[in-house]
């Protein structure tokens, strides 16, 4: 057994790595690695055809490494990459039926092999409304003191409006859409 974490960041950090660790036999049955599996998650099906410049933005990834994941995503048959009928200098990605399914399967085994499966719904939108925080405008520099954390402990200023509630989108303009299948704890703990 792992030590706990000694910071957020190290919780966060072994969090992913369970879950890909976790998820990496189902992802590799429908021929996916990590960064093709993100990139069926950035396109959301309920949203119009992403162009190549706006997914290189919500993956945070070059031009060379996007055309490289859709490549294999081509590929595979999960998506299509066409010229954008709005203006043709641009190229679109859209998911095909394939894709869609394969998009909910790698979804579905993400979210199964999280750790944050073990929390009860409440307890995972806890999680969700704090992290989301931190999301708002991920690219500027943490505030707060030289330890990138704030010292506020009253809860002021940290209110959570405007931050989407779990499958209510997207939290910021460049994170993939959120749209998950339900965890088994968030089902029997509902109500």
């Amino acid at each position: 057994m792992r030590p706990s974490p000694k910071s957020a960041l190290e919780a966060v950090y072994e969090i992913v790595m369970a879950t890909t660790h976790r998820a990496e036999p189902e992802l590799s049955a429908l021929g996916l690695t990590m960064s093709t599996a993100y990139a069926l998650w950035a396109m959301d099906p309920e949203e119009p055809a992403p162009t190549m410049k706006v997914m290189a933005q919500r993956l945070r990834c070059n031009a060379s490494s996007l055309t490289f994941i859709s490549d294999r995503l081509v590929k595979l048959g999960y998506i299509t990459r066409t010229e954008d009928p709005a203006n043709r200098r641009f190229r679109v990605l859209a998911l095909t039926g394939t894709g869609r399914a394969a998009r909910d399967k790698a979804l579905t085994a993400l979210e199964e092999s999280c750790p944050l499966i073990r929390l009860t719904r409440v307890e995972q939108d806890d999680v969700l409304h704090l992290l989301a925080r931190t999301l708002i405008d991920p690219d500027r520099a943490p505030d707060g003191d030289s330890e990138g954390g704030s010292d506020r402990t009253d809860g002021e200023g940290a209110g959570t409006a405007g931050v989407p509630r779990r499958g209510a989108g997207k939290a910021v303009a460049s994170t993939p859409a959120r749209r998950r299948p339900r965890t088994r704890a968030s089902a029997t703990n509902d109500g």
